[in-house]
């Protein structure tokens, strides 16, 4: 397992004030190998049901990424990228 940040992209504005959300994008960090124990712990949360808020928005906005994981087995590749909201306290 690998794992690196992603990098936000702002999407490019139109002269006429529009937003161009073809240009947004995420940039990723070079991946670094995750410690076997820390994989594992990952391992066992992903597969997890209990790890999901099966009910929980999109907090009315589009999600932020943050972090993609990728796992390989042979010549396959599996990416997960993680989000967050911000849940604004009333």
């Amino acid at each position: 397992m690998n794992v690196c940040i992603l990098r936000h992209v702002e999407p490019i504005a139109r002269p006429d004030g529009s937003v161009d959300r073809s240009t947004e994008r995420y940039e990723e960090t070079d991946f670094v190998p995750v410690p076997a124990d820390t994989a594992k712990v990952l391992r066992e949360l992903l597969f997890s049901g209990q790890t999901y808020d099966w009910k929980a928005g999109s907090c009315g906005k589009r999600p932020q990424f943050y972090l993609r994981l990728r796992f390989h087995q042979g010549d396959e590749i599996i990416a997960i990228d993680f989000c967050s909201c911000a849940m604004s306290s009333a």
